[in-house]
């Protein structure tokens, strides 16, 4: 009796196994389309924010130039394109 439900859980076992090995291959690549769409996904909404990143830089360079423009009491020509 006892072999009888040991063979009969070991063959269930065994055979969703089976099943879940034939079945990796369709899992993955779902797995795997949704992963690639979620990040261009982030990649698409990044974009935004990278270029206000990106322009936050340029006005901090352009403000740490100016600030130091008017420190040093310059009056040269070489600094007038930050003041336009």
């Amino acid at each position: 009796m006892w072999n009888k439900k040991l063979f009969l859980s070991s063959r269930i076992l065994q055979n969703t196994v089976y099943s879940m090995v034939n079945n990796i291959r369709a899992c993955k690549d779902g797995a795997t389309h949704g992963l690639r769409q979620e990040l261009e996904n982030l990649k698409r909404d990044m974009g935004p924010t990278e270029n206000m990143v990106k322009n936050l830089r340029f006005a901090l360079a352009d403000t740490q130039a100016l600030n130091k423009f008017h420190r040093d009491g310059n009056t040269d020509d070489d600094h007038q394109d930050i003041l336009v």
